[in-house]
């Protein structure tokens, strides 16, 4: 059975930005729904929720680390700033393929969709996205890219505590997309380090990830979405490299947080780490 191309969306019924300059523009909502009022997209980069957090995780043990490891660090942020994460993993599956459907239609022909899916356990069984990332059709895949975190923020026990994720690059054509050859090259496996300044986010990633991505697949001027923005590392990363970017997200305080941040780096203040 084929499933039908989306449509193309016109770029109206938007809804009041929360957040607006002259380079990156903030929704508060459902992403779903923001999408659909899109046009003209180059790039999505995104991360979405992991489907791996019970709730705040007040007391979660996390990984084996003590007091001032990564992962303790961790735990406490998960106690201050954890949100509700954790569908079945139907359902889990079929948001995304919702999602991805949404951005399709609000892409150009020639866009390409980043986006982050980590392999999580249910009762002990690994849950791996390559089944979920081959079926967002019209998307394509193009390449997986494993990013080697070098530490871990594993929630089990009696395991190799996984320190890789991985981030899928698809496009809506295998023969035409943007593609940008800069003098550094990044390998299909990338060693960056996870995010140390604390955005008021429980999982921020380090603005090199976005850079990579909208640096090799998008040009100047180009748009850029991120449909999960969190604490606005995608935006950060697309204005510095002279692009327009729109962010989205159905939590109020990254709104805030995100909003925050795009008017500080702006404004050329730097955060305290």
């Amino acid at each position: 059975m084929t499933t039908p191309e989306p449509p193309s969306n016109t770029g109206d019924c938007l809804p009041r930005p929360y957040y607006e300059d002259d380079a990156v523009t903030i929704y508060h909502g459902d992403c779903r729904e923001v999408l659909r009022g899109l046009a003209g997209v180059r790039l999505f980069v995104t991360s979405p929720p992991y489907n791996t957090l019970r709730g705040r995780n007040k007391g979660a043990r996390i990984g084996q680390g003590g007091e001032g490891s990564y992962s303790h660090g961790l735990a406490q942020k998960f106690d201050r700033v954890g949100y509700v994460d954790h569908l079945d993993p139907a359902e889990y599956d079929e948001f995304i393929r919702q999602v991805a459907a949404a951005c399709a239609g609000a892409a150009t022909g020639d866009a390409s969709l980043v986006i982050n899916l980590k392999l999580h356990y249910r009762l002990s069984e690994p849950l791996h996205p390559w089944p979920l990332v081959t079926t967002l059709p019209p998307w394509l895949v193009r390449q997986e890219i494993v990013w080697d975190r070098g530490v871990s923020m594993s929630f089990g026990s009696k395991m190799f505590p996984p320190s890789d994720e991985r981030w899928y690059w698809l496009v809506r054509d295998r023969s035409a997309y943007e593609w940008v050859q800069p003098s550094q090259h990044l390998m299909s496996v990338v060693r960056i380090p996870p995010e140390r300044v604390d955005r008021g986010h429980p999982c921020p990633f380090p603005e090199a990830w976005p850079e990579a991505f909208i640096s090799r697949l998008s040009a100047a001027d180009d748009l850029v979405v991120d449909p999960f923005m969190g604490s606005g590392t995608t935006l950060a990363a697309a204005r510095r490299l002279g692009r327009r970017a729109i962010g989205i997200d159905k939590d109020e305080r990254y709104c805030e947080v995100a909003a925050s941040r795009v008017v500080s780096e702006s404004l050329g203040i730097e955060e305290a780490s």
